[in-house]
């Protein structure tokens, strides 16, 4: 049985076959873009860029024509921590969701403050909460890719997950990430060639905040974390996946102290395009554990449970038969990725 499992995860992560055969897909082709202009103006779709979060929207021709949009500072296969930008700006990511516990209050307090911000978001939780994914993109977010699993942190076997989690995303979203963070900050060259060729670039941060450990900080102390540590052009992880999580509670003040101080606050795209990534394209080897806290990061940074978010919401009483079965099924594709692993 465990065999069939295991041929059932390569079909649905390398062939795109979906566990549940729901998704978007994209609308009509964009104007030729030589077309000539009519008077009086009239409005034409255009298909949306990389800053956009891969949303698309309306757009009016005047005279003169709108200045062309501002270009992609970043090439498949780089890799960012931070970002070298004039003024002060950061971007929000998210990791590890979606979950029906805590990405809803997140968007809630983006929207309440006209932010957009980069969810990386995870293949099985996706595959558990597909609409959660798609309310993401229609309040205008950007989606990156957190991988398959989000286990096990060894870089060896990332690279599958990766390309897997593209599939997973698009046909539950319509929407192909161009970005990806890898669990555990896990770094090394294989990754890199995954994300050249799935023409996506790996995102890290250069900010540590504690909101992923065990036993959890509280809001409070999550809240003085990012005030004592936050810097410009920085991309700090949070996570809204997982049981109830401090995050939630703590973001609407995370993101009114970033703005008090002056921040613009972007995507993590929208922020790469806005300057000079950093480092741009290193030549570097796998990261192991005795390399842990070498970067001021520590060892803990992004080992996040998700199989926890996953049974805590199966326990849920009120959880719908759907809903249940969608996760049971999560797990038991997880748990067979886990012994594969360990074989």
């Amino acid at each position: 049985m465990a065999q069939t499992r295991r041929q059932f995860l390569v079909a649905s992560a390398g062939a795109g076959v979906g566990l549940i055969g729901r998704g978007r897909l994209a609308s009509a082709d964009d104007p030729p873009a030589d077309a000539p202009v009519e008077a009086p103006p009239t409005p034409i779709t255009r298909r949306a860029g990389a800053l956009e979060g891969a949303t698309r929207g309306v757009q009016v021709q005047v005279v003169p024509p709108p200045p062309p949009p501002p270009p992609e500072r970043w090439t498949p296969g780089d890799f960012v921590t931070n970002v070298l930008v004039e003024g002060r700006h950061l971007a929000f990511t998210f990791d590890g969701g979606p979950s029906p516990d805590n990405t809803h209050d997140v968007l809630r307090a983006l929207r309440e403050r006209g932010v957009t911000a980069t969810f990386f978001l995870v293949g099985i939780n996706v595959r558990a909460w597909p609409q959660i994914a798609r309310d993401i993109v229609d309040e205008g977010h950007e989606i990156g890719n957190n991988s398959v699993f989000h286990v096990p942190y060894r870089a060896a076997s990332l690279p599958q997950q990766l390309v897997g989690n593209q599939v997973i995303i698009d046909e539950e979203t319509g929407v192909r990430p161009v970005v990806h963070r890898a669990p555990g900050l896990l770094r090394g060259a294989s990754i890199l060639a995954a994300c050249a060729e799935q023409n996506v670039y790996e995102c890290h941060t250069n900010v540590r905040i504690a909101d992923p450990i065990t036993p959890a900080w509280s809001a409070s102390r999550l809240i003085k974390q990012f005030s004592a540590n936050v810097r410009n052009g920085s991309m700090p992880i949070f996570h809204d996946g997982g049981p109830s999580r401090p995050t939630r509670v703590a973001v609407g003040a995370l993101l009114d102290i970033a703005r008090s101080r002056g921040y613009a606050l972007h995507t993590a795209t929208g922020l790469v395009n806005a300057g000079t990534p950093v480092p741009g394209r290193p030549r570097y080897v796998v990261r192991t554990k005795a390399d842990a806290g070498r970067d001021g990061l520590g060892g803990s940074c992004c080992h996040f449970d998700v199989r926890a978010g996953l049974v805590a919401r199966l326990e849920n009483p009120t959880v719908k038969q759907a809903e249940r079965s969608r996760i049971v099924e999560q797990l038991a594709i997880l748990d067979d990725h886990v012994r594969a692993e360990a074989d």
